[in-house]
C-alpha cells in the first residue's frame, strides 16, 4: 500500500492510500514507520504523530 495525498492538522498528518508516491509495507491495522515521515497507523486514513 501507499500514502498520497497528505495535510498536516492539528500537529498530526493524515493521508489517504493509493497505488502511488510514498510505498508503504503494513496491513490495516498496523503501526508502520514511513521513512522520513515517521510512524503511521493504517485505517480508513493514514495517520501519523510526530
Amino acid at each position: 500500500m501507499r500514502l498520497r495525498e497528505f495535510s498536516t492538522t492539528n500537529s498530526k498528518v493524515v493521508g489517504v492510500l493509493e497505488q502511488k508516491d510514498y510505498e508503504i509495507d503494513g496491513r490495516e491495522g498496523d503501526w508502520v514507520h514511513v521513512k522520513d515521515r515517521g510512524w503511521i497507523y493504517f485505517g480508513e486514513y493514514i495517520r501519523w504523530v510526530r
